[in-house]
């Protein structure tokens, strides 16, 4: 990190334009897209922290916007990622990004619903707009737990019943993540209450998986079939009985449940009890003693707590690059901070690619500049 990121953190526009005024324009993009050690730019850090004024003097003294420490997003991810709704604005509007649907995507995982309603509403974005996935941005606000996207979703007329590529609805992640509230919400949307999936598993299925009382209930009530069976012929009662939710197998029960099913192994889920039961008392983690037909719904549906087959992808939600990328930040900045700021007399040389170098002197502390001054270190670089 060096003076100018450090200036752009603490929006110094002031001392920024007295560096650049000494500068050859012709070797100013040079010193103004120079990355930190991680690769962010100061342009990167006024993004970050909310500096449109910055942002826009940054551009203007020829930034590059297609910069930045994670060549896998943009700094219009960035910007919708930490809520900058104002920046977000002033990309699209000065057209330095087109519109990615991905970016919607940050905004409704990270819960900024500003950014989503400018681009539904401004932009005119389609609100069932699916990605490769086949997911709705209904999909993620339910299955990222983004609440004020969700009703926002809801009310604006997001089609609630949009299945993805597995044949999910919302309704069933809704289901599986253990939302009563998202539940109800869908059902009094009109939410269709038996759409399989792929697998024929219903929302019904993935709540007895879950342990999610509550919400059995709340489905059972609105006329889902206790009875019914997914491609492996296992009904919620066998997924019930195999992770030991009695209160749900007594549900069940009491609403008549059919406890004599069949599953394509024959298994009927008075087994499954009976082998839950004597897990037990063998000490046995029955939670990572499932059955090899369990596989396919493990790795795909259900939580890595009661996987025998671990995934080996790593996926990173919004909430967690924005965290990563404000960590990132914050440990430049305080490892430039501890290293200078009790220092008078500063000069900072900045190395580029052509080995050409630069040095952006100051003489006073960095919380009360005064005189800047910017300097050549070496004779082929001409300020």
């Amino acid at each position: 990190m060096n003076i100018l990121h450090f200036l752009a953190r603490d929006d110094n526009e002031e001392v920024i334009k007295l560096i650049f005024k000494n500068v050859d324009l012709s070797k100013l993009s040079k010193i103004v897209n120079i990355g930190d050690k991680y690769g962010s730019t100061p342009l990167e850090y006024a993004v970050i922290y909310d500096h449109l004024a910055l942002v826009k003097y940054f551009i203007e003294k020829g930034a590059d916007s297609k910069i930045n420490s994670d060549q896998s997003f943009t700094l219009l991810d960035y910007a919708a990622l930490h809520n900058r709704l104002e920046i977000v604005r002033y990309f699209i509007d000065n057209e330095h990004f087109q519109f990615d649907s991905t970016v919607l995507y940050y905004a409704i995982e990270n819960n900024c619903l500003e950014v989503v309603r400018y681009f539904i509403e401004e932009e005119e974005i389609c609100i069932n707009l699916q990605d490769g996935e086949g997911k709705s941005y209904l999909h993620y606000a339910v299955e990222h737990s983004s609440l004020k996207i969700f009703e926002y979703l809801l009310e604006y007329g997001a089609t609630v019943d949009l299945q993805d590529k597995k044949g999910m609805t919302p309704l069933h992640f809704a289901a599986k993540n253990g939302s009563l509230y998202m539940v109800k919400s869908l059902i009094k949307k009109k939410a269709v209450i038996e759409v399989p999936n792929k697998d024929v598993m219903t929302p019904l299925h993935f709540a007895a998986i879950y342990g999610h009382s509550s919400i059995v209930r709340c489905l059972v009530g609105h006329g889902a079939d206790i009875n019914l069976q997914n491609k492996k012929g296992m009904t919620p009662l066998h997924f019930a009985a195999i992770y030991g939710h009695s209160s749900i197998v007594r549900y069940l029960v009491v609403n008549n449940v059919n406890t004599n099913p069949e599953d394509i192994s024959n298994n009927v889920p008075r087994y499954e009890s009976a082998r839950y039961l004597f897990s037990l008392e063998q000490g046995v983690n029955v939670k990572l003693e499932l059955n090899d037909d369990l596989y396919h719904y493990t790795t795909n549906y259900y939580p890595s707590s009661i996987c025998c087959y671990q995934p080996q992808s790593t996926v990173c939600s919004a909430p967690y690059l924005k965290m990563q990328s404000h960590e990132r930040h914050q440990k430049a900045f305080d490892e430039y901070t501890t290293k200078k700021r009790k220092l008078e007399n500063i000069s900072e040389e900045l190395q580029f690619e052509d080995k050409s170098t630069v040095n952006l002197t100051h003489r006073s502390p960095i919380s009360s500049f005064n005189s800047v001054s910017v300097q050549p270190a070496n004779k082929d670089l001409r300020l």
